[in-house]
């Protein structure tokens, strides 16, 4: 179970205030209605928060606390788990080539869509580095 910890700072001159940080992503590793229901509670107690007069800055990378947008939450979700599954997947594949005993180990190796989601990391990462269609490098 992932902790959400919550540390009370000084912060001149402001006074005190709140700091947290939480990823909600590994929640998925039990299914997508445990990633949503994780991610809603969460945003759920920091709106609680605003609700309060807290002021509230939240960084949602999947964008949910500014769309409610549950489509847009997936999508980014399903990126980042590709993303992982590349790097993951790169790293392990360079430190066994050099043979240097050493071993990569990460959670995303245990999905049964490993494979597929390495490969789609991969593919997803030569579309964003390649020069768009009559972009760069080609003259009028």
């Amino acid at each position: 179970m992932r902790t959400l910890r919550l540390v009370l700072s000084p912060r001149s001159p402001h006074g005190w205030y709140l700091r947290n940080s939480c990823t909600t992503q590994y929640a998925a590793d039990y299914g997508w209605d445990n990633f949503l229901r994780s991610h809603k509670r969460i945003l759920s107690l920091l709106r609680f928060w605003q609700e309060l007069g807290v002021t509230v800055e939240v960084r949602d990378e999947g964008g949910y606390w500014d769309t409610q947008s549950e489509d847009g939450l997936r999508d980014v979700l399903n990126q980042y788990h590709r993303l992982i599954a590349m790097f993951a997947g790169a790293s392990k594949d360079a430190v066994e080539a050099v043979g240097s005993g050493l071993r990569v180990d990460s959670p995303i190796f245990e999905r049964p869509d490993f494979e597929r989601l390495e490969h789609e990391g991969w593919q997803e990462l030569k579309q964003r580095l390649s020069p768009p269609e009559g972009g760069a490098g080609e003259r009028e």
